[in-house]
């Protein structure tokens, strides 16, 4: 008994194992994202492998402001899975509105858009992020926002960013251990704190 297992198990690991394999049947709107994603996948692979790749193009696409986009039809049939995606239209921020401002230095809120004009997903993001930055380098170490949703408006989405500060963090010593031998002018410079 003891041999035909033995014999069993070396046989999964010389010969693999897959499960079966399906290509893949897609309909959906032109559109580079799907078109990109389509071109990165091989042309058959299991059925948790597909799953996988579509969360991935799901998350892509919500990414790029394709919030809307929907999952109409996921079917196997026979060798193939029969999908459906239908995009809807893009999300576009129509009005973004900050609170807690009043509570931050004016140099880490200089260069926020506060206009309520459309404004670019990657652009409120690279600005949110360097108001963060700005922050913990200040000794605001959890320093951090909410984005809180109001509502969506035709293809426009309106939301408010809480800015929250948090405690002021001030290191009082900082410890060096070890053997190395190093200036305190050279350890301000690379810590950058004085």
């Amino acid at each position: 008994m003891m041999k035909h297992i033995l014999i069993l198990i070396t046989l999964f690991q010389i010969i693999p194992v897959y499960g079966q394999r399906y290509t893949l049947q897609l309909s959906s709107p032109e559109n580079k994202i799907i078109s990109q994603w389509l071109h990165t996948q091989p042309p058959a692979q299991d059925s948790i492998s597909w799953i996988l790749a579509r969360n991935t193009l799901f998350q892509t696409l919500h990414s790029e402001g394709y919030l809307l986009a929907d999952l109409n039809e996921w079917k196997y049939e026979g060798n193939s899975i029969n999908a459906s995606i239908d995009l809807g239209h893009p999300i576009h921020w129509a009005k973004i509105s900050f609170r807690g401002l009043e509570f931050l230095p004016p140099q880490w809120v200089q260069g926020l858009d506060i206009s309520g004009h459309l404004v670019a997903y990657d652009a409120w993001k690279s600005e949110v992020s360097h108001i963060l930055k700005s922050a913990q380098s200040e000794g605001y170490l959890f320093a951090d926002y909410r984005l809180e949703v109001l509502g969506l408006q035709d293809d426009s989405l309106k939301a408010e960013i809480h800015f929250n500060p948090g405690l002021k963090i001030t290191l009082d010593t900082i410890e060096v251990e070890g053997t190395a031998r190093l200036s305190d002018q050279f350890l301000e410079k690379t810590i950058d704190l004085k």
